[in-house]
C-alpha cells in the first residue's frame, strides 16, 4: 500500500471517528431533551385549605395541534369532539363561578424538541396558539415548556394562591401533557377528576388504554354527560 492510500486512509478514519462523536452527541441531546420534557415534578404537598375549591385545567388545546392546516395534528376526529365538550364543561364551571385556567405548550424557536416536534409549539408562532373554537371566559392563562403543567411556578402558584384543591383535567394529549400533569397533581395531593370525552390521544386505542391507566391510579372518571349532570 502506498503512502498516498495509507494517508487517505487515515484520513477516512478521522473523518469517521469525528462523524461517530457528532451522531452520539445529537443522539444524547435529544435523549436528555426528552427525558427533561417528560419528567414528572415533585412540588410540597398542598395546604388543607379552609375554603377549597376546583378549577377547570384546559391543556395544550392549540391549532397546531386541533386544526386542519396544523402541522402536528393529533387527531381530528377526537379533538373536534373534544372541543365542544370542553366548552360545555367551561360554561358550567363559569355558571357556578369556579376558575377556568388554560395551558400552553411552548418550545423556543431554536430549540431541538420545537424541531422534533415540527415548530407545532414554537414560542411567538400564532399557529401555536390556542385553538379559537375554544371559549375563553378567564385571563387564567399560563404557559410551559414542559409535558407537566406544574413546571409553570406561575401556574402553581395560581393554584396555590386561589387555595384550589381539585383539578378537572381536559385536553392534550392524554399519554403525554395529561398525563404528566395528572402525575404533578398527584404528587402534590390535589384531588383530580378527569373527563374521558374531553382528553385526545393519537387513537381511541391509546385513549382507552390510558383512561384504564387513570382508573387504575383511583381517579375520579367522568364523561362530560355525567360531570354537568352532577
Amino acid at each position: 500500500m502506498n503512502k498516498r492510500n495509507i494517508t487517505m486512509k487515515k484520513l477516512l478514519l478521522r473523518i469517521g471517528g469525528v462523524l461517530t462523536i457528532l451522531i452520539l452527541a445529537i443522539v444524547l441531546t435529544l435523549i436528555f431533551s426528552f427525558i427533561r420534557i417528560t419528567k414528572v415534578s415533585e412540588g410540597a404537598q398542598i395546604e388543607k385549605y379552609q375554603t377549597p375549591t376546583t378549577a377547570l385545567v384546559i391543556i395544550d388545546v392549540q391549532k397546531n395541534l386541533t386544526t386542519e392546516n396544523g402541522n402536528w395534528i393529533l387527531n381530528l376526529k377526537q379533538t373536534d369532539k373534544m372541543i365542544d365538550n370542553i366548552n360545555t364543561i367551561i360554561q358550567k364551571m363559569e355558571e357556578q363561578e369556579f376558575p377556568v385556567i388554560y395551558i400552553q405548550n411552548v418550545f423556543k424557536k431554536n430549540s431541538i424538541i420545537n424541531r422534533m416536534t415540527n415548530c407545532a409549539m414554537e414560542e411567538g408562532d400564532s399557529n401555536s396558539e390556542l385553538d379559537d373554537r375554544i371559549k375563553i371566559v378567564s385571563s387564567n392563562k399560563f404557559k410551559k415548556n414542559k409535558m407537566d403543567a406544574f413546571t409553570s411556578p406561575d401556574f402553581e402558584t395560581y393554584l396555590i394562591n386561589n387555595e384550589i384543591s381539585h383539578l378537572i383535567i381536559v385536553g392534550i394529549d392524554a399519554e403525554d401533557c395529561v398525563d404528566k400533569t395528572i402525575k404533578g397533581a398527584i404528587n402534590r395531593n390535589y384531588e383530580v377528576t378527569v373527563i374521558t370525552d374531553a382528553i385526545a390521544s393519537k387513537t381511541d386505542e391509546k385513549r382507552d388504554a390510558k383512561i384504564d391507566d387513570f382508573r387504575n391510579m383511583k381517579l375520579e372518571i367522568l364523561t362530560t354527560v355525567e360531570f354537568i349532570n352532577q
